[in-house]
């Protein structure tokens, strides 16, 4: 029985969405799309946008489970490189908190997934978007469109492995 999974990479300016199935025989891409905002928009607009693309993909594709990347996980590790802002973090946890809303609103389970350990689980480490863009596609197939929709494809792999690990 295939298991529909959303995985999503959030983003304030864009946010990755995927939508794959687990089969008996391995993983596919149904549908992948990115939720894209503007800064001339203001954070609720942005929002806005970001929550009416979650909820036709939930509503089109049904997923039984939501797999999200960890902000707090990507916080630290951009704070170590890039000195990001505290308030751009709090926009990314607006846009996470967005995503376990709907996954509660339509009833199903809410994954969240650390960078280290969606990159420890495909092997990643350091790799490159070309190198993870490869890993991805090897197991799920071809994906089109933005990096986002790449990580977001990678969000629901691991987060469903680590969801029906812990079932």
């Amino acid at each position: 029985m295939a298991v529909t999974v959303l995985g999503i990479d959030p983003g304030f300016v864009d946010m990755g969405l995927a939508i794959i199935e687990r089969t008996a025989t391995g993983w596919s891409v149904v549908h992948t799309m990115t939720s894209r905002t503007n800064a001339s928009q203001s954070r609720s607009e942005r929002m806005a946008i970001h929550c009416a693309n979650l909820l036709t993909v939930t509503e089109t594709w049904r997923p039984a489970i939501i797999c999200c990347e960890d902000v707090q996980g990507v916080f630290h590790g951009a704070q170590q490189h890039t000195g990001k802002t505290s308030a751009a973090v709090l926009n990314l946890l607006r846009v996470e908190g967005a995503a376990e809303c709907v996954a509660a609103r339509i009833g199903v389970p809410f994954v969240s997934v650390r960078p280290q350990t969606w990159r420890a689980h495909f092997g990643l480490g350091k790799a490159t978007d070309a190198q993870i863009r490869q890993m991805v596609e090897r197991i799920a197939g071809k994906i089109s469109g933005s990096f986002h929709a790449v990580e977001a494809a990678a969000m629901g792999i691991c987060g469903a492995a680590r969801w029906r690990a812990a079932a």
